[in-house]
């Protein structure tokens, strides 16, 4: 920077960026950190449209029995399709999203999706198919997360049994009182849990003690 302006801003996002690394970093600023702080902002102006105009969309994956092949379930996938951009990827803007806030109403939008889609493939002849669904430790913050998710399930006519929501081992690491007691309610409704991703950073089988867990994804580098 050449001046006292540019330099402090170039100063600002090397520090937010140390401190996202964790504590105790040191970090020069590059140029990437601007492109960073410039596609930060891109997506969060452009986030905030895309979930009103509806450029959000679901993916369902199949979950198979690989003895039998019989699909026993799904997984909701977001996705993003941007009228210039196009398809973006979930790695691209979810960590903006957790920040900003914005995933609190993207996550419910998902849920309400993936509800009504189990109901289609009912309706289209299914057998009922259980719906994964990935919930972001933000989605914690927010004090009307259980009572939002018996809202939908009761206005889209869902028996709780057939969601699944995927937690993440940080949020079961860092939880606190209140996380626990929104885990507790959560599986009171009749909802399944599992841990996404078990076996990759500091996964023990004493949380399957703590939280009521009934399901683990392992990782496939444990494996």
């Amino acid at each position: 920077g050449n001046d006292p302006q540019t330099l402090m801003k170039h100063t600002g996002l090397a520090l937010h960026k140390a401190k996202a690394n964790g504590k105790n970093q040191l970090q020069v600023f590059t140029e990437a950190l601007n492109a960073e702080a410039h596609y930060k902002l891109f997506v969060e102006s452009n986030l905030r449209r895309a979930l009103i105009q509806n450029e959000l969309d679901v993916f369902y994956q199949p979950k198979l029995c690989l003895r039998t092949g019989m699909l026993l379930g799904m997984e909701a996938l977001l996705r993003w399709h941007h009228p210039e951009k196009g398809m973006i990827s979930p790695d691209k803007f979810i960590s903006v999203a957790e920040e900003t806030g914005l995933i609190i109403p993207i996550g419910k939008w998902v849920t309400r999706e993936a509800c009504r889609m189990s109901k289609q493939l009912t309706v289209l002849g299914h057998r009922p198919l259980q719906m994964a669904i990935n919930l972001s430790p933000k989605q914690f913050s927010d004090p009307d997360l259980v009572g939002a998710i018996t809202t939908i399930l009761q206005e889209e006519q869902l028996n709780p049994a057939l969601l699944e929501l995927e937690l993440t081992e940080s949020l079961l690491l860092d939880a606190t009182d209140a996380t626990r007691q929104q885990l507790i309610s959560l599986k009171s409704l009749g909802l399944t849990l599992a841990m996404d991703d078990f076996g990759t950073g500091y996964s023990s089988l004493s949380y399957l003690k703590k939280f009521p867990i009934d399901v683990i994804k392992i990782d496939r580098s444990f494996i």
